[in-house]
């Protein structure tokens, strides 16, 4: 007589395998009634699940960007007219410096603006993007020094030391705002204090899980890191957390876009984004770039200036 199978089942998850994480589709039956065994066929879905994750991705963020760029041409009709009457105004006051000081803080506020409109011009795909040969250990420097004011005496800032040879094709408004917003994100994970680790450094990537295309990245790349000692990220919600709007953060703490734009500066650098995190031992995620050719002598050293220089060959393209 055959043997009786009990309730047909299907489910998808994850698998971590010895030459990395797959996703699989199970679809069976269990073994029968009293058993514990499942009588099934095992398949690996990694691609068909990659290619979804960046369908539902492209449809919200073509979404995002069309009122990103409405709202951008808006803003940038207001800015306009500010601009123009803070010239006349600027010619009619001369030199009081009562009057000057207010003017110039309202010129430093219009500067912020154009930038904001600059980035969401950028993120809806409207505006070209430059490129330069940049050394990741400058642009970390830079920005050890911006984030003494943003995250306050309880958090302790450790820079690696890296590799100063190191050069990348980026653009570096774009890169620097998506490392200040991973070390935003890195401070609110750390309510009361803790350590952020910047680095940069060549790495060799085999079969590890890229959190923006889904697929599984092998390869030589040059990895920026940000690395925290918080709470960290659980398991089920570090799949959704570069979801435009999605935060977990209370209501008016947070626009659930800064891990958004995160997502969309890798992606338009043709990049990949790791994520290791585990809750209670902290996050750590890395930035990975292409190595630029040939490029470590187009950029200069920045000896004797505080700034990065960073001034080698330019390519104008357009955003991804």
């Amino acid at each position: 007589a055959g043997r009786h199978l009990g309730q047909p089942f299907e489910c998808e998850g994850w698998w971590q395998a010895a030459g990395g994480r797959r996703r699989i589709r199970i679809r069976g039956r269990s073994a029968g009634p009293g058993d514990l065994g499942m009588l099934g066929l095992v398949w690996n879905v990694t691609r068909e699940h990659a290619f979804q994750v960046r369908l539902t991705q492209s449809e919200k963020l073509e979404s995002l960007g069309r009122m990103a760029g409405g709202l951008a041409h808006d803003f940038n009709n207001h800015l306009a007219v500010l601009v123009g009457n803070l010239e006349l105004l600027d010619a009619a006051v001369g030199r009081e410096p009562g009057v000057r000081r207010r003017l110039d803080t309202i010129d430093r506020t219009i500067t912020a603006a154009t930038a904001l409109v600059r980035s969401l011009l950028t993120f809806a795909r409207r505006r070209t993007v430059e490129m330069e040969s940049i050394r990741p250990t400058e642009l970390l420097d830079e920005l050890h020094e911006m984030l003494a004011s943003l995250l306050g005496r309880q958090i302790r800032v450790v820079r690696d030391a890296g590799d100063a040879a190191l050069v990348v094709d980026a653009s570096r408004e774009q890169l620097q705002n998506a490392l200040l917003n991973l070390c935003v994100n890195a401070r609110d994970a750390m309510p009361d204090g803790g350590e952020l680790t910047l680095g940069a450094a060549a790495v060799a990537i085999a079969c590890e899980h890229c959190r923006i295309c889904g697929e599984e990245v092998t390869g030589s790349f040059v990895a920026i890191s940000v690395r925290d000692s918080g709470a960290g990220i659980p398991l089920a919600l570090q799949e959704r957390i570069f979801e435009p709007f999605f935060t977990t953060k209370a209501e008016g703490q947070g626009t659930g876009l800064g891990l958004a734009a995160v997502a969309g500066c890798v992606t338009s650098h043709q990049g990949h984004l790791l994520l290791d995190s585990t809750p209670g031992g902290g996050s750590c995620f890395r930035i990975l770039l292409p190595f630029t050719q040939g490029a470590v002598g187009d950029c200069s050293s920045g000896a004797g200036s505080g700034a990065a220089t960073a001034v080698g060959r330019k390519a104008i393209v357009a955003s991804a």
